[in-house]
């Protein structure tokens, strides 16, 4: 399980004090709600793992180009 596995990462990162980012890529499962719940479950990974304090999030601003 893809969520589980999410979590396990998560969770080893965060014994070890390893800042986290993650991106999300494009689907690669036929059906579009597969990629939405893929994607949602590595947010409540997160949230098990990390839970929601605010302090510890860097940005939730989109990244842009530098320049452009």
């Amino acid at each position: 399980d893809l969520m589980m596995r999410d979590e396990l990462i998560f969770r080893c990162l965060q014994s070890e004090d390893v800042p986290v980012m993650f991106t999300f890529g494009g689907g690669y499962a036929p059906d579009i709600n597969d990629v939405v719940d893929i994607h949602t479950n590595t947010v409540r990974a997160a949230i098990n793992v990390f839970g929601e304090d605010k302090k510890r999030i860097v940005s939730s601003e989109p990244m842009t180009k530098v320049g452009v």
